[in-house]
């Protein structure tokens, strides 16, 4: 079946052994939720699939894991954990699921928070740079996964791939910087409108770039792992 919150205020979901599946819907207002509350990975039929309305906010709390079988959203999305020694993760996992995130959708999260696509999902942020532009946790695409980011403006603000962690495909179709020291071991596939800079301190000796069409500046690509270049 399908939950929805609407109107104004907050709804809080608090039972982290859930067996909630179907859809979830938040077109107005806060659902707060505890990891675990929207269902549970490997349960029958679940966990939940979760669309977040332009006006709508979801608050995930508490500690570990909520997977989604998909993630839609044009919306607030907030991870919060109140332990700062603490993780907390958002993930999207199977190979039928297809996410979104787009344009107008905002993403909060402290060091400890992580957006995760895994276990062959894949996933779409539109305009990563406004969307990410207060996140200051990760999002990590899992082996087999895949996350494409897709820019709406030709002057838009680029991308601070240093966020992007995992050994899945990144397909960039917008304008992105690639300054992490951390490294990411997965494929980055710049395609139709995608622009990447990679400077000078980025660790990329693990990873794979790819490009089928877009732009590249580097002033260090010696350090990448293998160039896959197609016509």
């Amino acid at each position: 079946g399908t939950l929805e919150k609407s109107g104004k205020g907050e709804l809080y979901l608090s039972n982290r052994d859930n067996t909630l599946s179907g859809e979830v819907r938040v077109t107005d207002g806060t659902l707060h939720a505890d990891a675990g509350a929207l269902g549970r990975q490997g349960q029958k039929d679940g966990p939940a699939s979760l669309l977040v309305a332009k006006d709508g906010t979801f608050l995930l709390t508490g500690e570990g894991t909520q997977y989604l079988k998909t993630l839609t959203s044009d919306g607030t999305i907030e991870l919060r954990t109140g332990d700062p020694d603490g993780s907390l993760t958002l993930a999207v996992f199977g190979k039928d699921s297809e996410s979104a995130i787009g344009e107008n959708s905002h993403l909060y999260g402290t060091e400890s928070a992580e957006l995760a696509v895994t276990e062959g999902a894949a996933h779409r942020i539109k305009d990563l740079a406004n969307v990410a532009s207060d996140y200051d946790g990760t999002i990590d695409v899992g082996g087999e996964s895949c996350l494409e980011l897709v820019g709406v403006r030709s002057d838009n603000a680029p991308a601070d791939l240093s966020l992007v962690t995992g050994a899945g495909t990144v397909v960039l179709q917008d304008r992105a910087t690639y300054t992490t020291k951390e490294g990411f071991t997965g494929t980055m596939q710049v395609a139709e409108g995608g622009d990447l800079t990679i400077t000078e301190d980025a660790n990329t000796a693990d990873a794979v770039l790819g490009m089928t069409a877009g732009n590249l500046a580097s002033e260090t690509i010696s350090c990448v792992n293998d160039l896959l270049y197609a016509v």
